[in-house]
């Protein structure tokens, strides 16, 4: 009976949708993290390169 109540298929509509969400900002998180961490990688290497050349 709970199942046909609007309140109810309403709220699991909104969870359902908050939890989407939520897969969407984790996903773009880990991406936002990778990217941090291939750019601190590169300046890494510059770092290096300069000491190396200026000795």
């Amino acid at each position: 009976m709970a199942e046909i109540d609007e309140t109810v298929v309403a709220a699991d509509d909104a969870v359902q949708l908050a939890e989407a969400k939520l897969l969407i900002g984790k996903a773009e998180l880990d991406g936002r993290d990778k990217q941090y961490q291939m750019i601190k990688k590169i300046i890494d290497l510059k770092v290096q390169e300069l000491r190396v050349f200026r000795g």
